[in-house]
């Protein structure tokens, strides 16, 4: 209930039932080094934040989602969050993604389904403190994309769509400002599109493109769109 720390490799079994369960509602959860295997679900809660230095799923996919919470800090990821179903993060305060740390849901890419979603909140308490940001070199792929906090800067961003249905696949929403640093996706050979809104404040691209394959592009912004033709 209090601070938990992981300094090794921590496994579950392979089958659908193998959890694994990091509970530090009342605490810090920090992972100082290592990686996470589970055939099932990892679930890490943080009630005053969540520390990530070492990996989860790497080599061998999480088998279903990654969930981590924290419902009064911040979440801080350092190293690579890979899953074949969703990427589930959930801060009060931030979210930082640091240099280099992929975040891959939908890792079984099975072509068909809708499953396998990437889902950031920073801000979850709507206190207008609590950012989003997702550093250089960094990546988030999924089926779909969504991106949330008062301001959210984000890397590269991809939304396979495999399923190739109709509607939103990438969703960035900052309360405030939107920074776009590299390319923003939706690959699909049908459908998809991307919502970018900055609700308070402006939305500007200093790289990168933002292309929907097949579908369109919608911006925008309480004050100012910068982006590049």
């Amino acid at each position: 209930e209090n601070n938990v720390t992981v300094n090794n490799n921590l496994t579950a079994g392979t089958n659908a039932t193998s959890d694994i369960n990091i509970d530090a509602d009342e605490g810090m959860a920090r992972q100082t080094t290592g990686n996470m295997l589970a055939g099932g679900n990892v679930y890490i809660d943080g009630g005053s934040g969540v520390d990530l230095n070492g990996t989860i799923g790497a080599a061998t996919a999480i088998g279903i989602d990654v969930d981590i919470e924290s419902a009064y800090g911040s979440v801080s990821i350092d190293g690579n969050i890979t899953a074949n179903d969703d990427v589930f993060v959930d801060a009060a305060n931030n979210i930082v993604v640091g240099n280099s740390a992929d975040i891959t849901a939908d890792n079984d890419n099975i072509s068909g389904t809708i499953g396998g979603n990437v889902d950031m909140t920073a801000d979850s308490d709507s206190s207008s403190a609590g950012d989003l940001t997702i550093n250089d070199g960094s990546t988030v792929i999924g089926e779909r994309v969504m991106l949330d906090g008062y301001n959210v800067t984000s890397d590269v961003v991809t939304a396979r769509n495999e399923a190739d249905t109709a509607g939103t696949k990438i969703t960035i929403t900052g309360e405030h400002d939107v920074t776009i640093n590299d390319n923003t996706t939706v690959v699909s050979a049908v459908n998809g599109d991307i919502e970018i809104t900055s609700t308070q404040g402006s939305t500007n691209q200093t790289a990168g493109t933002i292309l929907a394959t097949n579908g369109g592009v919608e911006i925008v912004a309480g004050k100012d769109i910068d982006v590049i033709e």
